[in-house]
């Protein structure tokens, strides 16, 4: 009997992770809403709404949606800026959810600027064009510097919020998200600056919005 026990235990440590669900007859989703708007779904079970302007607040909302439900696994999503708020940018939806997994879909308002909606012009588009990572090899604490480039390749300004992750080589050493907003006129690019140490030896993987993943520091202990 207290095989049985460790082994079942096993079995849902194995099964069970922040990309897979326990159960899998259901698929989990998990709204996230930056800036003043709201996220609705069909079927109806998420409606996240935040009415906090500042960019460093984030509304969460999450739902179970089970497979035996007549929704099979297409979600429709929609999102609805607050008066003189647009959407900035989304993570992309999926055409079909796989059961048995977890989704975070994020969504970002923020403000119109002036001269936004002009006849003929191309909306803002905010890209990540380039991400360095200095110096890579540092003994623990010492400062690490990244550079997000980011430009604006339409006509009206807008802005992006900078999504900065840190991938550490044990569970501890993950960090949270870090966030900056940076705004652009039409046509123009910036870099955003972040400051990081790291005390633990090991690699440590930077991402930003997707952007990345194979930049990396690596933080040795003489």
């Amino acid at each position: 009997m207290f095989k049985g026990v460790i082994f079942a235990l096993l079995a849902v440590l194995l099964v069970c992770s922040p990309l897979i669900a326990c159960d899998p007859t259901v698929f989990s989703i998990t709204v996230k809403v930056t800036g003043m708007g709201r996220v609705t779904t069909d079927p109806a079970g998420i409606y996240c709404s935040n009415t906090d302007p500042d960019p460093s607040h984030t509304e969460s909302c999450s739902r179970n949606f089970d497979a035996s439900e007549e929704v099979a696994t297409e979600v429709t999503f929609t999102n609805e800026p607050a008066t003189g708020w647009r959407l900035v940018s989304s993570t992309d939806v999926p055409d079909n959810f796989e059961l048995g997994k977890k989704y975070v879909l994020e969504f970002v308002f923020g403000p119109l600027a002036d001269g936004d909606g002009g006849d003929g012009d191309e909306p803002a588009n905010m890209v990540i064009t380039d991400l360095s990572v200095a110096p890579h090899v540092v003994g623990p604490g010492v400062p690490v510097t990244i550079v997000v480039t980011v430009q604006n390749t339409g006509q009206l300004s807008g802005d992006k919020q900078i999504v900065l992750s840190i991938e550490g080589p044990t569970e501890d050493t993950r960090t949270e998200d870090t966030r900056d907003v940076v705004a652009l006129a039409g046509g123009d690019s910036a870099t955003k600056s972040f400051t990081v140490s790291r005390d633990e030896s090991g690699i440590y993987v930077v991402e930003v919005d997707g952007y990345g993943s194979t930049d990396q520091f690596e933080v040795v202990i003489a």
